[in-house]
């Protein structure tokens, strides 16, 4: 204990103050403010008191459950042709479920690991180089509890494990184990020197809740004790002490036992007019809901949840969708898995893909899938918007539509396989070294149509060829499948085939007398008015347009000559033929997800007889 004077001499008569503002007549900040004798101190909580509030309230358990459930729910998507066979991997080892229990129990304890097992010595550094395809042949989890760190490195700050344990200890084993076969993820951050008393873990993330999550549990249980104690009767009796005094105890007990039961049977009580009144007190339970209220507000602050999510409750107020809180949640939940969970990963990373592949590509990466399912109306919109990024690039030789089968394939939502993108790749590859392949014959893929037709003859074909009436434009392959898959999930069956979507130009029973297809791509907007038009057996449902693009290539047509078999010319986008008018119901309930479509592709063709 020093004996040496204070560096800061307080005079006589000042006073000590913890704030910055004081006034001594309003004994603000003076030692009569109660105020500044407040101390925040380290609360400790031991690993048995964690383990019992785990296990028996649910709240502590959604606390540390749930936010790690979201964030690996939906999982990742690795790029390039080898995603599938890292898919693989990770399913034979359960890669995903050991992430989960590993950063639950991080949560719940401040710390854990995740070992991986490779058949190397435990004891030495991990030899990337030796690791080969199939060597990583187990995930064990660990908790902070069962290793204990030793050897700490505090010297050499260019190490991966600066501050850091150089060897694990298995508890009550003998199995030294070198930090490099361990993944290790820690709890909430912590001050060095914290973290240092903490054998260099984190702090428990359900640990800074107890106090609240106690408030919160003790409140509904006085709550539920007040229940019990609602109503409360009671019966006034004149001499009723000195009746009890006598030897007619017994018979007064005997004689409010039986009224008490009629009550409660009969709900008839009988009572002495002169000599007894009945009374019920009640208890108000006002203002308990919004004390109750306060209490779930603090406790989903001191989990970083918000009321919504941890307490499962719909938003309140009106016109409340609660789209607010799950924006910030999932905003919350994206900096978990773009900050420590991907750096765990990329070191695990390294050898599980060694493992799955038997090397390590360089441009290997993975993403995040969405941690929020979209509806099947949002999921249209999301393959459309993808479909003309994907159209606008391939048109402007960003990208090859090799490319967006790829990225269309590691999304799911097509069954595009691997021959067809090898067989685009090579129709690509022989278009640039001047073989105009086709793609007639390639397995799995056919450019040319239907299997068994002919292929489309060229331009320099058809232009010397008899005339054809019938000029029609058509989506791309992408839009084409999001409408087909739109069709399907609201009932209308049967519609038009992806590769017959159209959109009609021209139809001139005579012929077009002159002229070629045009190469342009047109745009048009969708007016939402859905119809059946036409006459059996060539009714059709159809999705009216709106372009001026469209209508000028109709004009330029027929200024050739051509004579157009209808009154008047309306773009439409037909979906159905020979529908029905259930069909017409559902489109109109449930509109297609767009607001406009390219078109393109445009080929005359002969009037069907």
């Amino acid at each position: 204990m020093t004996t040496s004077k204070p560096r800061i001499q307080i005079q006589a008569g000042k006073v000590v103050s913890t704030d910055s503002l004081s006034n001594m007549v309003a004994n603000i900040g003076t030692n009569r403010d109660k105020r500044t004798h407040n101390v925040f101190g380290f609360e400790f909580v031991n690993q048995i008191e964690l383990e019992a509030a785990y296990q028996s309230n649910w709240i502590a358990r959604r606390i540390v459950d749930k936010p790690n459930e979201d964030a690996l729910r939906e999982w990742r998507t690795f790029n390039g042709k080898q995603a599938k066979d890292i898919a693989n991997e990770e399913r034979r080892l359960g890669v995903q479920q050991a992430y989960l229990d590993t950063c639950c129990w991080a949560d719940l304890y401040g710390g854990a690991a995740l070992l991986m097992v490779t058949g190397q010595d435990l004891s030495s550094p991990l030899d990337l180089k030796k690791i080969g395809k199939g060597d990583l042949k187990n995930l064990v989890v660990l908790d902070r509890w069962d290793i204990q760190p030793t050897e700490f490195n505090l010297t050499d700050p260019l190490k991966p494990n600066w501050m850091l344990p150089e060897f694990y200890m298995m508890v009550n084993g003998e199995q030294r184990i070198h930090y490099s076969h361990i993944i290790r993820r820690t709890g909430a951050r912590l001050p060095r020197r914290m973290r240092m008393f903490e054998q260099g873990w984190g702090d428990s993330r359900l640990r800074r809740c107890m106090s609240d999550l106690r408030d919160v549990v003790a409140t509904k249980g006085g709550i539920a004790s007040l229940v019990l104690e609602a109503n409360v009767d009671t019966v006034s009796v004149k001499g009723l002490q000195t009746a009890l005094a006598s030897a007619q105890c017994d018979k007064i007990t005997e004689r409010y036992r039986l009224f008490g039961m009629m009550k409660s049977l009969v709900n008839l009580g009988l009572l002495d007019a002169d000599n007894e009144t009945y009374e019920r007190n009640s208890i108000s339970f006002s203002g308990l809901s919004q004390i109750m209220e306060q209490f779930m507000v603090w406790t989903a602050g001191a989990a970083e949840m918000p009321v919504t999510e941890l307490w499962g409750q719909s938003a309140s107020g009106l016109s409340a969708t609660g789209e607010g809180d799950r924006k910030t949640y999932e905003g919350t939940i994206k900096g978990k898995q773009d900050g420590q969970m991907r750096l765990d990963l990329e070191a695990l990373d390294q050898v599980l893909i060694r493992s799955a592949l038997g090397d390590y590509p360089d441009d290997l990466e993975f993403e995040w899938k969405p941690l929020s399912l979209p509806t099947g109306t949002e999921q249209a919109q999301e393959d459309l918007a993808d479909a003309q990024a994907d159209a606008m690039s391939i048109e402007a030789g960003v990208i090859r539509p090799s490319h967006a089968m790829r990225r269309a394939q590691s999304k799911g939502t097509y069954a595009i396989t691997d021959e067809q993108i090898a067989a685009q790749e090579k129709i690509e590859k022989d278009q640039d070294n001047g073989l105009g392949d086709d793609g007639d014959g390639m397995p799995g893929f056919d450019l040319g149509g239907k299997s068994g037709e002919k292929p489309t003859p060229s331009r320099s074909e058809t232009t010397d060829a008899a005339p054809k009436g019938f000029a029609k434009v058509s989506p791309n392959m992408v839009v084409a499948y999001s409408v087909s898959r739109h069709l399907q999930d609201i009932g209308v069956d049967s519609g038009v085939p992806e590769r017959d979507l159209h959109v009609t130009l021209f139809y001139a029973r005579n012929g077009i007398p002159s002229g070629n297809p045009s190469d342009r791509t047109f745009e048009a907007s969708l007016t939402g008015e859905y119809e059946i038009i036409g006459r059996a057996p060539w009714r059709a449902l159809v999705a009216k347009l709106e372009s001026p693009e469209l209508q000028a290539r109709f004009d330029e047509i027929r200024a050739t000559g051509a004579e157009h078999s209808y009154p008047s010319y309306f773009p439409h986008l037909s979906l159905k033929y020979d529908p029905t008018e259930e069909d017409l119901a559902a489109i109109r309930a449930n509109p297609l997800p767009l607001t406009s479509i390219v078109l393109g592709g445009e080929e005359w063709k002969p009037v069907k007889s």
